[in-house]
């Protein structure tokens, strides 16, 4: 009885193996998609985040928030952890419908094939709408006897300082403003003896409440929320640059006059001059004008929660800010925008 037992049930252990293991095998490589893909009927807006737990990254998730409660039916992904050169490429590449960066690198991406400072290719593309503006400012520990720019230049002032990674708008922006403005590098800062440490605001906001740095040298939105959160922590003090013949410098190479508001940061206690770059949300020139409409409509509609929710938002939502952005930059401005702006009695 055992004998004639083990004879079948030997096989039979076999046979059910093997079905398991084709099974296995046919899940593996099933080709059935776990999510719905995009397609003509079912929109995906994919929008470029930046560093995960910067202030764009906070921004563009309220703008995530926006798009997805004025249409539900559409799928909206920020990505984050992208350089804005990779962002470039993948909006080139139709792997992601918006990217926001400073006008400067929009120029740059459209004319030159640079942006941030790195190679990409060369594409047509057009604004929609700005966000905020981004503005050049060297946050320091507030012991660091250095009260102007002029005094960190002039001086040689060998300081240890977070900046940019390559790759992204404020490395960039910082470097125009430093060569432009200064007839500095950052290989100059170093050979004085400066050390450059290339970060994100977590990272230049946790190393400045450590003591490893001095400060951070950046241009982005204010207030850069990290360095927000440890101002309890630490006194810090911001220095701009606002010699007027070093801004006239700057406005000739394609910055702007800016201002620190008094309450931007907790601890700016009065308004600060000083120089920035608008920062848009930009997107190729194929865009339909039906969806570019449709983007701008939202973000417009629902501007007093953008601007309650982040004040960087508040000169973005000002119709006198639209109007000047929508003048000055028109050859980038997307055609569809400029009417969807006219009708609102911004022109």
């Amino acid at each position: 009885m055992k004998s004639s037992m083990k004879k079948w049930l030997i096989p039979l252990i076999a046979a059910l193996m093997a079905l398991v293991i084709i099974a296995g095998g046919c899940a593996k490589t099933s080709t059935a998609p776990t999510s719905a893909a995009p397609t003509p009927e079912k929109i995906w807006m994919r929008m470029f985040g930046g560093s995960v737990g910067s202030t764009m990254n906070f921004k563009q998730e309220l703008i995530g928030q926006t798009l997805r409660k004025k249409y539900p039916e559409w799928t909206v992904r920020v990505i984050s952890g992208l350089t804005g050169a990779s962002s470039w490429t993948m909006m080139y590449n139709k792997n992601l419908e918006i990217c926001t960066e400073s006008i400067n690198e929009l120029i740059d991406g459209s004319t030159k094939g640079t942006f941030a400072g790195i190679k990409v290719p060369q594409m047509d593309a057009k604004f929609l709408y700005a966000t905020d503006v981004y503005v050049f400012h060297l946050t320091l520990r507030s012991e660091v006897q250095v009260n102007s720019m002029e005094d960190f230049i002039n001086q040689k002032k060998p300081l240890k300082l977070v900046i940019g990674r390559p790759g992204t708008a404020p490395y960039s922006l910082v470097g125009l403003a430093l060569e432009a403005g200064y007839g500095v590098t950052y290989k100059d800062l170093e050979a004085w003896g400066c050390k450059l440490i290339p970060g994100s605001g977590t990272d230049a906001a946790n190393q400045i409440s450590d003591g490893v740095v001095d400060g951070w040298l950046t241009c982005g939105g204010i207030p850069q929320i990290t360095l927000e959160e440890i101002a309890t922590k630490v006194s810090l003090k911001v220095i701009t640059i606002d010699n007027p013949a070093v801004v006239t410098k700057l406005t000739a190479a394609g910055m702007a006059p800016a201002v620190i508001k008094a309450g931007g940061y907790s601890f700016v206690k009065k308004h600060m001059h000083c120089v920035g770059s608008p920062h848009v949300s930009m997107v190729r020139a194929d865009l339909s004008d039906d969806m570019a409409t449709k983007i701008v409509k939202a973000v417009w509609e629902e501007r007093e929660f953008l601007k309650n929710s982040y004040s960087g938002f508040q000169d973005s939502t000002d119709p006198a800010f639209v109007k000047t952005m929508n003048a000055t930059y028109a050859k980038y401005l997307h055609p569809a925008v400029k009417k969807y702006f006219d009708a609102q009695g911004i022109k």
